[in-house]
């Protein structure tokens, strides 16, 4: 399939530019813009340390609530085996956040699954029987996977390629596997392709790799009838950046600040002047020392700020000072622009200034609501795809089962109003169970506390455990009076 090679790789790399300007504001390293090119000459090579990164809020206001609380699958007796044989493994509790945050922050994400470690013994018959057992479950980047969609049907994946370069200088040399649903390739390019530019790689710069796994082709089976990656992605048919809208914002507020950081320079240190007497005489008769060369002007002052000193100033009419910038003309826009942050990526406004006063419960979840429904937007695609990727490790281990990912709430539901309205809603009718689900508590945590689907509101009803138990407490032992001196009993 080389003729797939070419076009697919094409568009890998027409894909990057976006990703890399995703992680560099997700970073902070975006550089201060100069909308005139006159400004932009004279100060090209400033100093970039005074970055306050804004940008990078909207990703952390839905990755800090976009948790999977559970793992679960039906038949629920194969949950213990897809968490000691695939998650744990994995280390997919660690790795899980990351993918969040990476798929949030380029829009895009990708999940590669497939068997790791195999085994074989012999059947009733004396033939040769292959084991799986062990899968591999890990992250790849956008900016080294693409998948290419069915341009008929774009819900299906025609193909995935991946790509990436090994050596340097001369023997540098590119990589690229492409993955369809019935088998892989594995290409290289040839040793007289190095010196060309990405963008001049032809189909006759390619050969097919060969190693271990491959034949002499460079092809390997793929006996799972299915392409093993999957693509963890904010809108169809690719992501969007959650923080992409934040750019703009972002470029004022650093201009903003350096701006204001440079004019902080002048307030500490005013820049002065002094107005020459014209009617007096310009000899300067100040000892300069045995300098004779350079003009007065150009030479160090020789007076010193210090308390009690007296400075004598010849042949100047007054000094004076430079009112350094007011303060104002930076701040009032640098809270504008973060409104305008706030308002055009959909986050509430104390992420990016919490000064004020603590909002209440109620005003936290009001204000949250806009951010809430994006997040429950996200946990039903991220869902879709974690559900799909570990249904398919199960598959490899030989299990056909259904997985079901529970995710923690996405508002918050720890003070006391909240659990005022969950009572109200159970004063109301509202099952116990239904309300504790959708507090964000587990199937498997409520089912346990004994709020199944069969007994909603528990075992007799509702919370009542019968009576007060009886304590069983030993009596107070019985107080003898102490005996007189020198007496008897």
């Amino acid at each position: 399939m080389i003729e797939d090679l070419i076009p697919a790789y094409a568009e890998l790399r027409n894909a990057r530019p976006a990703y890399d300007q995703a992680e560099m504001y997700r970073e902070g390293d975006a550089p201060e813009k100069f909308p005139s090119s006159d400004i932009q000459r004279l100060l090209k090579g400033g100093s970039q340390d005074f970055h306050v990164n804004l940008a990078a809020r909207p990703v952390d206001a839905v990755l800090d609530r976009l948790e999977i609380a559970a793992v679960v699958c039906e038949p629920d007796e194969h949950t213990a085996t897809l968490i000691e044989q695939v998650w744990e493994p994995n280390e997919l509790d660690i790795e899980a956040p990351q993918i969040h945050d990476n798929a949030l922050t380029y829009g895009d994400g990708y999940l590669f699954v497939w068997p790791s470690d195999s085994s074989s013994d012999t059947d009733e018959h004396g033939e040769p029987v292959a084991h799986v057992d062990g899968v591999h479950v890990f992250y790849n980047s956008p900016l080294s996977v693409r998948v290419i969609y069915d341009e008929e049907n774009p819900r299906l994946p025609r193909l995935v390629i991946k790509a990436w370069c090994e050596g340097v200088g001369e023997d540098k040399r590119t990589r690229v596997n492409l993955y369809y649903a019935d088998h892989f390739e594995k290409w290289v390019t040839k040793k007289d392709a190095g010196k060309k530019s990405e963008d001049a790689l032809t189909g006759l710069d390619f050969e097919p790799f060969v190693d271990d796994f491959t034949d002499e082709n460079g092809h390997i089976p793929n006996e799972y009838g299915r392409i093993p990656f999957f693509h963890f992605r904010t809108h169809r048919p690719y992501g969007r950046p959650v923080h992409k809208n934040a750019y703009g914002p972002q470029d004022a507020l650093t201009k903003l600040i350096t701006n204001q950081m440079a004019a902080s320079d002048f307030a500490a240190f005013p820049q002065r002047y002094g107005l020459l007497d014209p009617g007096a005489s310009e000899d300067d008769d100040l000892d300069w020392g045995d300098d004779t060369e350079s003009d007065p002007e150009d030479r160090p002052s020789q007076m010193v700020a210090a308390p009690g000193s007296m400075w004598i100033l010849r042949n100047y009419k007054s000094v004076g000072q430079f009112a350094p910038a007011d303060p104002d003309a930076f701040l009032k826009p640098q809270g504008q622009f973060m409104r305008l942050m706030a308002a055009t990526t959909t986050t509430p406004m104390r992420w990016f200034d919490p000064s004020g006063d603590t909002p209440s419960g109620e005003s936290i979840r009001a204000d949250d609501a806009p951010l809430v429904k994006r997040i429950g937007a996200y946990q039903r695609a991220f869902g879709a795809t974690w559900r799909d990727a570990l249904e398919f490790a199960m598959r490899i281990l030989g299990f056909d089962v259904t997985v079901t990912i529970q995710w923690a709430p996405a508002q918050t539901t720890g003070d006391l109003e909240y659990w005022q309205a969950v009572q109200a809603k159970q004063d109301a009718g509202v099952p116990v169970r239904q309300t504790l689900l959708e507090a964000g508590y587990t199937d498997a945590q409520v089912t346990g506390w004994g709020f199944t689907e069969d007994q909603p509101n528990g075992e007799g009803g509702g919370f009542d455990q019968g009576p007060e138990p009886q304590l069983d407490i030993a009596p107070l032992p019985e107080v003898v009076p102490p005996l007189p001196v020198g007496g008897e009993e």
